[in-house]
């Protein structure tokens, strides 16, 4: 009887634990209001800005604010994207074939593929669904969280793979402005000695009407060379009206490729070999890059926070206060590798820079619910256990031996 009694209590030992396990499993949410994404531990660049300061904070982007990815198109149909993904529903509900908002491009539903002329804005190459990622990616459960998980995305494709047709920055950058974007971010740029006279002007006409006239704020990737970076940012990045990007690595270092020279603004995060930048990628998939091209939306992403922050805020306006708040880096003060410094998400919206998040107590929460079943499973075998090595029936727990001896 007594055998039997304990291998029942096994069977429920075991039957409660896989009914704990496999029903009651609840979500544990990341520890103090910070996104539970898979991926968010190994978001480093997201935690160098203090963009966890600003999430709990409840600054995450509005949506009502539009951020212009000029790159290689976005993957539209990525979970972490695509509900982030600008939608121009004048277009989705009108009649195809025709410009139904009248702004002379046709079924303009999510962008404008300026390569071919088309309304197809899908990536075929990664780049820029790259930089999707880090300014919105949607909070969500799965994979990243950007620093702005709450704008929208609006993709204008100005390359097809690697290498694209400067002259297409002169109408993307109109299209941005046409569809009221308030943010315009470029991870992309040429040579400024190899840009003719004329197309430079044209570029820097729209940059000019795009600032002043739409109140526009852009940030461009100051540009990479290996293996040392060189003493010139790149264009458009250096255009006195757009916020040049120099790039930082996970010890907020400069990083060995990124261009340098008295352009660069400011900071952000890019990574190098040895911890590189973990984003959205196309087909659906996350990939880790590095580069000012990667450092160039984690700024984009502040300035979409920083127009939720106060939305009167022009873009000289909104560049002052990024200079003022970011964290010095280098020699002290302005300087040509890390310009005004590191973007700082918190400090430019008044809040404190004291990290909300911890990976190890946020690894112990996201765990708790497991932690706690193997627990209650110790406490029970513990018990079990206690009871197996009772003695019965007042006979003594230890076995007698025929002699003793007196210690």
């Amino acid at each position: 009887m007594v055998k039997k009694r304990y291998q029942s209590f096994h069977l429920i030992l075991l039957f409660t634990l896989v009914f704990l396990i496999t029903t009651v499993n609840p979500p544990v949410h990341a520890y103090l209001n910070n996104p539970n994404d898979k991926y968010l531990m190994d978001q480093w660049g997201w935690l160098n800005i203090y963009a966890d300061v600003t999430y709990s904070n409840g600054y995450r982007g509005d949506n009502a604010t539009i951020v212009a990815v000029i790159d290689t198109g976005i993957d539209l149909d990525h979970p972490d994207l695509k509900d982030n993904i600008y939608t121009n529903l004048a277009e989705k509900y009108g009649t195809p074939g025709v410009d139904d908002d009248g702004n002379g491009y046709i079924d303009d539903i999510h962008g404008w593929n300026f390569v071919d002329d088309t309304n197809d804005t899908s990536d075929h190459d990664g780049h820029g669904s790259h930089c999707a990622g880090i300014i919105a990616a949607t909070d969500n459960s799965i994979g990243i969280c950007g620093v702005a998980p709450d704008v929208q995305i609006l993709p204008i494709k100005v390359i097809e793979t690697h290498k694209g047709d400067l002259s297409n920055l002169v109408d993307a950058i109109t299209y941005a402005c046409i569809m009221n974007a308030s943010v315009i971010s470029m991870s992309l740029g040429a040579d400024p000695d190899e840009v003719g006279p004329l197309l430079k002007n044209k570029i820097n006409n729209v940059i000019s009407a795009a600032y002043y006239g739409n109140g526009t704020v852009l940030v461009a990737a100051a540009g990479n060379t290996d293996p040392l970076g060189i003493e010139e940012v790149m264009y458009p990045a250096c255009n006195p009206l757009v916020i040049a990007v120099g790039a930082t690595t996970k010890s907020n270092t400069k990083a060995y490729y990124s261009n340098y020279g008295n352009e660069v603004e400011l900071a952000a995060p890019g990574g190098d070999s040895s911890a590189a930048i973990i984003s959205t990628y196309n087909e659906s998939n996350y990939a880790q890059l590095g580069g000012t091209s990667m450092a160039c939306p984690h700024v984009s992403g502040v300035v979409a926070l920083l127009l939720q922050w106060n939305k009167t805020l022009t873009p000289d306006e909104v560049r002052a206060r990024l200079n003022s708040t970011a964290i010095d880096l280098g020699d002290p003060g302005k300087d040509k590798y890390f310009g005004y410094g590191l973007v700082n998400a918190a400090g430019a919206l008044g809040l404190p820079q004291a990290h909300v998040y911890n990976p190890i107590v946020d690894w112990f929460f996201r765990n708790l619910w497991w932690i706690l079943t193997l627990a209650l499973a110790a406490v029970f075998l513990i018990i079990y256990y206690a009871l197996r090595s009772k003695p019965k029936g007042g006979e003594p727990a230890y076995s007698a031996s025929t002699t003793y001896d007196y210690y």
